[in-house]
């Protein structure tokens, strides 16, 4: 049952019966070389979709899919394909690569500033525009997509974060240098990008413990710099207790990050469906 198995902590979850060990081994490398560098992976931006899809109204919805349906890309012409296609873009547009997230600074080495263009809060402000006041299909339709999928980005706490400090002198790149081996990650930032959970864990069971979880700030606040604000300064007080980087996903620490994520994951679809009832027919956007 779902609901049982989130009530799993790590030193549990440990006891589940595995798959034999070359097996397992093979799953791990595989995850590890296909998870995003930059991105909740596909569970998670799937979860916020389906999310959204249970707040949604019809009409905006329909809007939506045949928005989506206009690209001549299959990946885009759905709601599914199109909240994690952005992804498999970032080799074919390098220039995208900055838009999935803010390098916020914090730590005792200081850091650079983040930039006012090529990020998460300018990318999410750039396309809701363009969805908005495009004329052409295929662009709107792109901008539905990169819209769908940095509102989900910008609410994991590690895509607005950059530590500086002993050993990153030159940054942690949010979580991405720091080693962080578990079953299926193999550095902080892919385990904050999987909610804490293992790759076994289905989009329909992370919905469901989004959902019970629910909670936080006003999800009709459209203030993307908030968002960025908030999930910055769960980085510092969750991700990164002590003000360090972690070691290990001891059964506390992993208990804080799935509720987090969750939680995070469930604004995150609240907040996508505010800004798609904004944009969708007869809105105005305010």
């Amino acid at each position: 049952m779902p609901g049982q198995f989130w009530d799993l902590g790590w030193d549990s979850w440990k006891q589940i019966e595995r798959p034999p060990m070359k097996l397992w081994s093979l799953c791990f490398a595989l995850t590890c070389l296909a998870a995003p560098a930059w991105a909740w992976d596909f569970r998670g931006h799937r979860t916020v979709v389906a999310i959204m899809n249970d707040y949604l109204g019809s009409e905006t919805r329909t809007w939506v899919e045949n928005c989506l349906a206009q690209h001549p890309d299959a990946r885009v012409q759905t709601l599914e394909g199109a909240c994690t296609w952005p992804d498999a873009l970032r080799e074919e547009r390098p220039d995208s690569m900055g838009w999935h997230f803010i390098n916020l600074p914090f730590g005792p080495g200081g850091g650079a500033p983040a930039p006012e263009t090529n990020q998460v809060v300018w990318a999410i402000e750039h396309f809701r525009e363009q969805a908005q006041i495009s004329s052409d299909p295929v662009l709107r339709a792109e901008a539905l997509a990169y819209l769908i999928h940095l509102v989900g980005d910008i609410h994991q706490p590690l895509h607005a974060s950059n530590y500086y400090g002993p050993g990153y002198e030159g940054g942690d790149q949010g979580g991405g240098k720091v080693p962080f081996v578990t079953p299926w990650t193999s550095n902080l930032h892919q385990y904050w990008d999987s909610a804490g959970q293992p790759p076994e864990m289905t989009v329909e069971e992370l919905k469901n413990l989004a959902i019970r979880t629910g909670g936080g700030p006003d999800a009709h606040e459209v203030n993307f710099k908030l968002w960025a604000d908030e999930s910055h300064g769960f980085a510092i007080n969750v991700a990164y207790p002590g003000g360090a980087p972690p070691s290990q996903a001891s059964a506390e620490y992993s208990e804080r990050t799935q509720q987090l994520c969750a939680r995070r994951l469930f604004l995150a679809g609240l907040r996508l469906t505010y800004v798609l009832e904004k944009l969708g027919p007869g809105a105005s956007y305010h």
